[in-house]
């Protein structure tokens, strides 16, 4: 029997990851699964938290990152990986599929981020549009706003755009109708909230860069599918919910990011876009980065308090994408 690994990363946030594993619960999936929730070395209770929650009504077992024996023989319905360091998001995808690699009965991943809701048919349809089109190397799907459900943030994923990078895919974008399941595309990347892959892909191309930590990683993992010749695609009925930002403090509602927002995501999102381009596009794309230093730090000029500082981590980040000097950043 055939089975899907759904994989969650948690780190110190154990509610949204309860919440995400209750939803996981009521699919309805003609293909088995399981739930692989990879902890990043939660500081907190979570571990703990989060096996209270569920032992009742599931089975669930607790595996140390390098526990790869007699897993084939282990039932469970939820598993617990410590992934011992907190690595990062690529990193602990890439624990919690390596635990996976043991079990042939695996063919598929679900990797889905802690802070989603998903619909019960979500994982139906993104299963039954991966099956029927066998040029997409890796599916995607409809992800709207958890607090308002009817509000669409993107469709899929992102395209390619040179001046922002890249930019959420729209109805806007797309020629479809209601009978429209499923659309392909290239030159964009699936958003890491919601991208299933089949485990042998995952593994041909060594999953995630680790070196990003947060952020970019799954533009790096689609640009990586295609250059293995694929598309990427997403599913129009597979609809997820999504928080956006709840395990890293993202900025949301608010005007401006607040220091340690700017320290995370600031500094992390335009070395790793700075990295991305070093790494695959050619000499001329590399003003990009230069600009979006630029325009960020016209922003913190004009409305921040502690200009020097976050001046000072912009050129840093610029310098540390251009150096290709990556990892977690020592603040």
């Amino acid at each position: 029997m055939n089975y899907i690994g759904i994989v969650l990363v948690n780190w110190n946030n154990y509610i949204d990851t309860i919440e995400c594993v209750n939803s996981l619960l009521k699919l309805s999936s003609e293909v088995p699964f399981k739930i692989i929730i990879s902890d990043n070395n939660s500081t907190n209770d979570s571990v703990d938290r989060i096996k209270k929650c569920f032992e009742k009504t599931a089975r669930i077992f607790i595996f140390n990152k390098n526990d790869k024996s007699n897993i084939k023989n282990i039932n469970y319905d939820i598993a617990i990986v410590n992934t011992e360091r907190n690595g990062g998001f690529g990193y602990a995808n890439n624990v919690a599929v390596k635990f996976l690699e043991y079990d042939d009965a695996f063919k598929y991943i679900w990797l889905l981020n802690n802070d989603t809701v998903v619909d019960k048919n979500s994982l139906s349809y993104l299963f039954t549009a991966y099956q029927k089109n066998n040029n997409a190397g890796a599916m995607g799907s409809m992800i709207y706003s958890y607090f308002d459900k009817s509000k669409l943030m993107l469709a899929g994923g992102f395209k390619a755009r040179v001046l922002s990078f890249f930019s959420p895919i729209s109805i806007l974008d797309l020629d479809i109708d209601g009978s429209t399941e499923c659309v392909t595309f290239t030159d964009g990347y699936i958003s890491g909230a919601s991208l299933f892959i089949s485990k042998h892909l995952y593994l041909d191309i060594n999953g995630f860069d680790e070196s990003y930590f947060m952020y970019v990683e799954d533009v790096d993992f689609s640009k990586r599918i295609e250059l293995k010749g694929y598309k990427l695609g997403f599913s129009v009925k597979s609809a997820v919910y999504h928080k956006e930002g709840a395990s890293t403090d993202k900025v949301i509602n608010q005007k401006r990011p607040t220091m340690k927002q700017w320290k995370m995501w600031g500094y992390y999102e335009l070395r790793n876009r700075t990295y991305y381009i070093m790494k695959y596009e050619n000499v001329f794309y590399y003003i990009l980065p230069i600009y979006w230093m630029i325009r960020r730090g016209v922003g913190v000029l004009l409305f921040d308090k502690e200009k020097i500082q976050r001046s000072k981590l912009l050129f840093k980040a610029l310098y540390d994408g251009f150096t290709r000097k990556m990892g977690v950043l020592k603040f």
